[in-house]
């Protein structure tokens, strides 16, 4: 149940990302494509400003007895090209119905005004001419001003568009701070998880089950390589539990565990195997190396006899090389050590029974 749990939030947090990530992607290319056409837009508006303000250039002209054909053909090209629709060209008046009836009904003014122009240089009355050209003005002033009120709600509606997309952007990124922090939050996690699963709380070394991986990896090859394994069994915590209670007998365990942890790890990997049983294990390991960890040891545990007057510590070691086996075995190589160990410390116990 917890693993569907799991799988259903980790989807929707993905969903949720991709959601984001589509949005992003809409919005930056309906952005593009607006700016394009905005740009489009601006020349309707400027040519929609010629028409009205060249239109009355014109007029002028004609009524003060200055024609100009070229203006007249100048004004013809702008009007044809807003009612053309192609790929060149693109306008805003292509894409509002009211816009592109009042460019037809400034189009049929037009050949209107051109043909009154013409009968005014034949002598036609000029007040017809002027006449017309107000209402001309008046047509190609609303197309102004309807072109411009459309280009500024396209603008407003662009505007709106980057405002989705800084708060896509900004939900983007909150959500992937959120799963950058949810990760370090989980790797934690796992992190104290593995510590509680692989380290003994007592002493701060590997436990037991941390021993036992490291033992099947070994386990496991074929051939083993050139090994040392030590085993050690504290001589004295039963006396010192019994004579000076549990907690001087958990410190005792825990000050021996910090000199031999010190003393193995130019080496290798030391455990606490349970008890006051600690297991050692080097990889390319001498008989020089051994010997001189075991005076490290011997060293460290002297000088801290010294300084203790109630707990003192004393232990049995033995160790076994992996070439003094034939089975390429680590159980066997192990029980070879956990042997000598005994055995040491059965020769210690006799010591002791001597000196008594």
């Amino acid at each position: 149940m917890n693993i569907l749990i799991f799988i259903k939030h980790n989807l929707v947090k993905l969903l949720i990302q991709s959601l984001f990530i589509v949005i992003l992607i809409i919005s930056i290319f309906s952005i593009e494509f607006s700016i394009e056409i905005l740009h489009n837009d601006s020349k309707s508006v400027n040519y929609v400003g010629i028409i009205r303000g060249g239109t009355q250039l014109l007029i002028k002209q004609e009524l003060s007895n200055r024609p100009s054909d070229e203006l007249i053909e100048q004004l013809d090209g702008i009007i044809s090209q807003l009612k053309t629709h192609d790929e060149n060209n693109h306008f805003a008046i292509h894409e509002d119905k009211k816009l592109q009836e009042l460019l037809s009904a400034i189009e049929v003014k037009w050949v209107e005004l051109k043909e009154e122009i013409y009968n005014y240089r034949a002598g036609a009355d000029p007040l017809r001419l002027y006449n017309l050209s107000n209402e001309y003005y008046e047509m190609s002033n609303s197309m102004v001003f309807e072109t411009q009120a459309y280009v500024e709600s396209k603008v407003e509606k662009l505007a709106s568009m980057r405002t989705r997309l800084f708060i896509s952007v900004i939900l983007i990124l909150i959500f992937s701070i959120q799963q950058f922090i949810s990760k370090i939050l989980v790797q934690n996690k796992n992190v104290a998880l593995n510590q509680v699963a692989y380290i003994d709380n007592l002493t701060g070394l590997p436990n037991r089950a941390h021993c036992n991986e490291i033992i099947l990896k070994y386990n496991e090859m074929e051939i083993l390589p050139d090994l040392a394994c030590v085993y050690i069994d504290l001589n004295n915590l039963k006396v010192t539990n019994d004579l000076l209670g549990h907690e001087a007998g958990d410190k005792f365990i825990r000050d021996f565990a910090a000199i031999l942890k010190e003393a193995s790890s130019p080496y290798g990997f030391a455990c606490r195997n349970g008890g006051d049983e600690f297991v050692a294990i080097f990889e390319n390991c001498s008989q020089k190396n051994i010997n001189d960890y075991m005076n490290y040891l011997n060293e460290k545990t002297h000088l801290y006899n010294s300084k203790e007057s109630e707990i003192k510590i004393s232990f049995a070691i033995g160790v076994a090389f992996s070439h003094e086996i034939s089975s390429n075995q680590m159980n066997d190589l192990l029980s070879l050590a956990d042997k000598r160990m005994y055995e040491n410390k059965t020769a210690y116990k006799k010591s002791l029974l001597n000196q008594a």
